[in-house]
């Protein structure tokens, strides 16, 4: 029996130890990698927008970082409300995220009523870009300069029309705080996207729009449009003898449309911040920046605070909008 037993213990420790390290916790972390299949990235808007584009362009590069494929897809509807929800309802493991318009993500909610919708129902993951806005007029306008429309719109208020690609969006939202910081009053007439506002423009059927600079660019290039003055902090790249709202005397006006990645609330931390890395490595890609700047974007890279912080900031912006009953619901 001594023998036996001497024989047979060596034999137990190594099956001990291969089952320790079976189920070491090194092994279980491997085995539970994230990510481990494709990520679905959903898209509120339709094909074809700057969102839309945006989110492609950077998906492409994640991939590679991640290891996975990023499937994009488009579920636009009720000002991005439809793809929001469901973003928001999704489980909160990093196989569903969404990207998003900062207005749209913050304001549509507010005005629908939609509080399940609110930034608790989503984990910020971080930004793409920022891309500037243009008050723009028919090449045949009489207004050379915001200066000539806003004092006619101070002697006669809603005198001119404008504008804007729908309800919530940040063209929406750029001409309520103009009005307020101007103290004017436009005829303000939403459509249902920013091309048929610009066809209206270039037609005559209105007197003004506000547009992305992206979109607008090859109309003004073109001489249809007049840029009058962008919303950016500084001057458009591409539009550098357009003045910005704080040059024509909006004393720090700052409002531009950005776009982002956000996933459902209670995403763990580890794989946010790791979505966040390969996000932000991909803005650092030559060919990615170039791509956004085509989009008349600039990469924005934030950590998930900086971009959480911004989120909330144009959240309270809304929300003192609405208290002040200049952005009313439907």
């Amino acid at each position: 029996m001594h023998i036996r037993s001497t024989v047979i213990y060596p034999f137990m420790l190594r099956m001990v130890a291969l089952l320790l390290l079976l189920f070491s916790p090194i092994t279980f972390a491997a085995a539970n990698a994230y990510p481990e299949r494709p990520i679905s990235v959903i898209v509120p808007f339709a094909p074809g927008g700057n969102v839309d584009l945006s989110t492609r362009i950077v998906a492409k590069h994640m991939s590679e970082t991640l290891g996975q494929s990023l499937v994009v897809e488009n579920r636009a509807g009720a000002g991005g409300l439809i793809g929001y929800d469901v973003v928001a309802r999704a489980k909160p493991d990093g196989y569903t995220i969404g990207s998003m318009a900062i207005s749209s993500l913050v304001v549509t909610p507010k005005l629908n009523d939609r509080d399940e919708l609110s930034l608790d129902a989503f984990s910020p993951v971080g930004a793409i870009g920022e891309t500037p806005m243009v008050l723009e007029v028919n090449v045949e306008s009489p207004f050379q300069s915001p200066q000539e429309l806003f004092a006619q719109l101070k002697e006669q208020p809603e005198s001119v029309s404008i504008g804007h690609s729908g309800i919530g969006t940040t063209g929406h939202v750029v001409i309520l705080l103009l009005q307020d910081a101007m103290g004017v009053q436009f005829n303000v007439i939403p459509y249902k996207g920013g091309n048929p506002a610009v066809q209206d423009l270039m037609s005559s059927q209105v007197d003004a729009v506000v547009d992305q600079v992206s979109s607008s660019l090859p109309h003004i290039k073109a001489d249809r449009l007049r840029a009058l003055v962008v919303t950016s902090q500084e001057r458009a790249a591409d539009l550098p003898d357009v003045l910005t709202l704080h040059e024509a005397g909006a004393n720090g006006f700052h409002s531009t449309a950005i776009t982002g990645l956000i996933a459902p609330a209670g995403m763990p931390t580890d794989i946010a911040q790791q979505l966040n890395s390969a996000l932000n490595e991909a803005l650092q890609d030559e060919q990615v920046q170039a791509q956004l700047r085509q989009l008349g974007s600039v990469t924005l890279p934030t950590t998930i605070e900086q971009f959480t912080e911004l989120l909330e900031t144009e959240d309270a912006r809304a929300l003192d909008l609405m208290e002040r009953n200049i952005l009313v619901k439907n």
